[in-house]
């Protein structure tokens, strides 16, 4: 039988947009920081424009058309082509890895994130928290932002491996620390320089992912000797078996524990910063959620029976997540011809998306400044485009923790607005800076008040 085969789409002009330096310009030049000047693109050149970094072009597509097409229905036509590549560190884990090899990693992962299997771990986090909590004091002015870190470092630490990371003392707790700072890295910084010298971050890293190589390879073969079944994550992946009875190998388990450590630390930490920032600027909002957490909870600490009964603690943390989104934005490269919104592109062309400015589009979310956090209340039956709302991604890739993170940040909030109300100081403002997730620059100081509870 014969075959007709259809020539690849002919490349069209790109659209319009700014060059790295008139990008740098323009900021320079408005004293506004790189997230505004995006921005600022988005409104001078609509949903498609071009950035160029040195050689090479990005095409930005904002929107939820877009977003359905790139991690939906097209998803296929795309390598998950970063702009910061972050196999160094990750491995081949699920946010890296490409192809069949990826469809085979979720499918064995995902049986450790069903709905059953997490909520296992929400006591952990509602006891982690309440006992960071009791150390803090009445009128305490710190980052809060940092203090977000150091709490979920220390939930993550005994939901991935069922060990204590707080303690200065544990060495995997340092080299996991030491490698979540190389993960915050700037634009323009020295732990670009990949120098194995000392004093150099570089040989930092590499010393700290040595020695957290040794120590997770060490409780996998500790763990496997025994046969002991902690209820941590580690035990689950071990036990994970594909529809063949096939198993995941120590290297794999390796890459997707720190996958699972550098997406549930660093993106969750991040969410809750915002979330108690937009809190303290809108006091009815965290009176209302206040009033909601004394009816359901009385001053103790939540349960997973608890959780289902909190709508407008979760009406506060999505909304928290579509101004603030941890992850705000991503990229790909077109692994063939692909046509979208008139724009035919050939292979090897680096497209992005983001959620930040999505989120905040007028088309998607009436009045998308304001924090209104009714937006989600399931009884209102308000509605918005598919694909407008990811803070989690969506499709294919969607982030499999999803559950694990809505359920720690469902548990973290109410533990601590039950015993204070932490407040920007008078005057303050944070901006954010858009590095591998969406951070407060310069931190977030907050000074801790009293809770109405």
């Amino acid at each position: 039988m014969a075959t007709v085969s259809f020539p690849a789409p002919v490349p069209t002009p790109l659209p319009p947009g700014l060059t790295t330096g008139g990008l740098v310009f323009s900021a320079l030049r408005s004293r506004q920081p790189i997230l505004r000047q995006f921005e600022q693109m988005h409104r001078t050149y609509g949903d498609t424009f071009t950035v160029t970094f040195g050689r090479r072009k990005t095409i930005i597509f904002v929107g939820p058309d877009a977003n359905q097409y790139i991690l939906g229905t097209h998803a296929s036509a795309f390598l998950q082509g970063t702009a910061v590549r972050l196999d160094r560190i990750l491995g081949n884990g699920l946010i890296v890895s490409e192809g069949e090899f990826h469809a085979r990693q979720r499918r064995l992962v995902q049986p450790a994130f069903h709905k059953g299997r997490i909520a296992a771990y929400q006591h952990v986090m509602a006891e982690e928290t309440a006992r960071v909590v009791a150390g803090w004091r009445m009128g305490q002015t710190f980052d809060f932002a940092a203090a977000m870190h150091d709490l979920t470092l220390t939930i993550v630490g005994r939901t991935l491996f069922d060990v204590d990371l707080a303690d200065a003392s544990n060495d995997l707790g340092i080299a996991v620390t030491q490698i979540a700072r190389f993960l915050r890295f700037r634009p323009v910084s020295l732990k670009h320089v990949r120098l194995d010298l000392p004093g150099l971050p570089y040989h930092r890293f590499v010393q700290s992912k040595a020695t957290l190589d040794r120590m997770i390879y060490a409780l996998i073969a500790e763990r496997r000797k025994t046969g002991e079944d902690r209820g941590d994550i580690l035990s689950m992946l071990l036990e994970a078996r594909d529809a063949d009875g096939g198993t995941i190998t120590d290297a794999q388990i390796r890459d997707e524990i720190i996958t699972f450590f550098a997406a549930g630390h660093e993106t969750i930490a991040t969410a809750l910063a915002w979330t108690f920032l937009l809190l303290s600027q809108h006091p009815a909002a965290r009176t209302q959620l206040a009033a909601e957490l004394h009816t359901v909870l009385g001053g103790r600490l939540p349960t997973t029976e608890d959780l289902p009964r909190l709508p407008y603690l979760e009406g506060v943390i999505k909304e928290a997540m579509r101004l603030y989104p941890p992850a705000w934005g991503g990229a790909r490269t077109t692994r063939e011809p692909i046509s979208l919104r008139g724009y035919n592109l050939p292979a090897g062309t680096v497209i992005g998306f983001s959620q930040y400015l999505t989120h905040r589009m007028p088309g998607c979310f009436p009045d998308p400044l304001a924090f209104r956090p009714e937006r989600f209340d399931p009884t209102r039956n308000a509605q918005h485009p598919p694909y407008a709302y990811i803070p989690f991604g969506a499709g294919p890739r969607s982030c499999i923790g999803s559950g694990f993170a809505l359920m720690e940040l469902k548990t973290v909030v109410p533990v601590i607005l039950q015993a204070f109300w932490p407040e920007l100081p008078a005057g303050a403002f944070i901006e954010p800076e858009p590095m591998v997730t969406l951070r407060p620059h310069g931190g977030m100081t907050m000074i801790l008040g009293a809770s109405t509870q």
